[in-house]
């Protein structure tokens, strides 16, 4: 899950500066790749950034670009 995590990070940043809407969607599923990798481990403080990260990527979407 770590793995699919970073990969899908990256596929958002290399996303980032032509298609801003399809970037922030891979966030999103990276958020929720990284928050089941924090519950299997029982890593809180993954889980717990991943929500803020959640909360601050739907906040972008809204907002757009």
């Amino acid at each position: 899950m770590d793995w699919l995590g970073v990969a899908l990070s990256i596929g958002g940043m290399y996303l980032l500066p032509k298609h801003y809407h399809y970037a922030i969607a891979l966030f999103i599923v990276s958020d929720f790749a990284w928050a089941a990798y924090g519950f299997q481990g029982g890593i809180w403080s993954i889980v717990g950034l991943q929500v803020v990260f959640f909360a601050l990527n739907v906040r972008a979407w809204r907002k757009g670009a």
